[in-house]
């Protein structure tokens, strides 16, 4: 997994398959080991629908294109109103790049000047 973020209602994953990899059967693994996880940290054991039946997808075209999509899914909270600033937010990828020097340290918070910068087309 390259970037992701959970959000209450959503999430947001950047995979890069290896191999003959089905982006299918990635998708039905992740949300069975994440309903069986959730199952058992709730102590549930009937049914639990958590997921909607779809997902949608996107190939990356260029080094734009994911660079786009890294800063989507990082800005992602922000954008819903859950945190004012990225690095707020505990279940994303978000500190991880930071960490590494890929964002600068007032990337994503809600300036003029920076909303101005960001690209999400």
């Amino acid at each position: 997994m390259r970037a992701y973020v959970i959000l209450p209602d959503h999430c947001h994953l950047l995979l890069r398959p290896l191999g003959p990899s089905n982006i299918s059967a990635i998708m039905h693994a992740f949300k069975r080991n994440v309903t069986v996880h959730v199952k058992q940290r709730i102590k549930a054991s009937g049914p639990l629908r958590l997921w909607q039946p779809r997902f949608w997808d996107h190939v990356i075209r260029d080094d734009a294109d994911l660079a786009n999509h890294y800063d989507y899914i990082h800005f992602n909270p922000v954008k819903h109103g859950l945190v004012s600033v990225p690095e707020e937010y505990p279940w994303s990828s978000y500190p991880h790049y930071l960490a590494r020097g890929y964002y600068e340290a007032c990337w994503g918070h809600t300036t003029p000047e920076n909303i101005a910068n960001m690209n999400f087309e």
